[in-house]
């Protein structure tokens, strides 16, 4: 008779042996299953946390005031408005590089200046940054001594000026040059002679 060979004990079903692939794919499942019913698993969190950021950047909210055509059209509306959004609409309009043309936003500046004199905050408004101060107060001037801005669009760019000296920081109060500029000042002469 041939010897018998022994028979092999079978293991209970609570010992079984995984290989490396399973042992993968099975904690894979375990964290799919725990981030789909919502519970935080920290490096995988993070690690997707990361990669949708640059998949996916969020979007950079525009500044304040950088809609030109909408800040104008509150204008037109009799709306109030800020200083940035004038600061904007001189850069777009007469500033070196704008995209407007300076005549038109001329047209438009005594219903800016009632509008700036109503504008959010005339009550309690929080002084302007000095640069901003400063680049506003430059290109007001430099609107104000164009030649063809007339006497209603200085007397609007002195009303401007004034709310500007406002809202200044005290610092440079004595620097600013819209609100004291020599057209104005002759605007100012020649009312007085009359």
């Amino acid at each position: 008779m041939a010897p018998r060979r022994k028979q092999k004990e079978k293991a209970p079903w609570w010992q079984f042996e995984l290989s490396g692939v399973e042992v993968a794919v099975l904690v894979l499942a375990m964290l799919a299953v725990l981030r789909c019913c919502d519970v935080p698993v920290p490096f995988v969190d993070d690690a997707i946390a990361r990669i949708k950021l640059v998949l996916h950047p969020p979007e950079v909210p525009p500044e304040a005031g950088s809609d030109v055509a909408a800040t104008m059209a509150a204008a037109w509306a009799g709306q109030p408005m800020v200083f940035d959004d004038l600061l904007f609409q001189l850069r777009h309009y007469c500033a070196e590089g704008g995209g407007g043309s300076c005549t038109e936003w001329l047209e438009a500046v005594p219903l800016v200046a009632a509008a700036v004199r109503r504008g959010p905050g005339t009550w309690d408004r929080k002084p302007l940054k000095k640069a901003k101060t400063l680049e506003l107060d430059r290109l007001l001037a430099s609107v104000n001594s164009r030649s063809d801005a007339s006497a209603k669009v200085r007397q609007a760019l002195r009303a401007i000026g004034e709310e500007l000296l406002d809202v200044a920081p005290k610092s440079i109060k004595k620097d600013l040059l819209a609100w004291d500029s020599p057209g104005a000042a002759k605007e100012d002469e020649v009312e007085v002679e009359l």
